[in-house]
């Protein structure tokens, strides 16, 4: 029982190793793009037609971060 322990214990590890390999830099990619959103959104009245709203956004990376 303990060597299934133990053998599960380190597969369960090994995969959220993997996961945070890979999810890491699509999530800082994600913010990165999110809080660049956000900086053009502050630039109203040259992004109006855009309909980028600084509300939204500010949701958006507070849900992400």
């Amino acid at each position: 029982m303990k060597k299934l322990s133990k053998a599960m214990d380190s597969a369960v590890g090994s995969i959220g190793n993997i996961l945070v390999d890979h999810l890491q830099p699509s999530l800082q990619a994600a913010a990165f793009k999110l809080n660049e959103l956000h900086s053009l959104a502050k630039c109203t009245r040259q992004l109006q037609p855009l309909g980028l709203q600084v509300l939204h956004h500010t949701i958006l990376l507070q849900c992400v971060c």
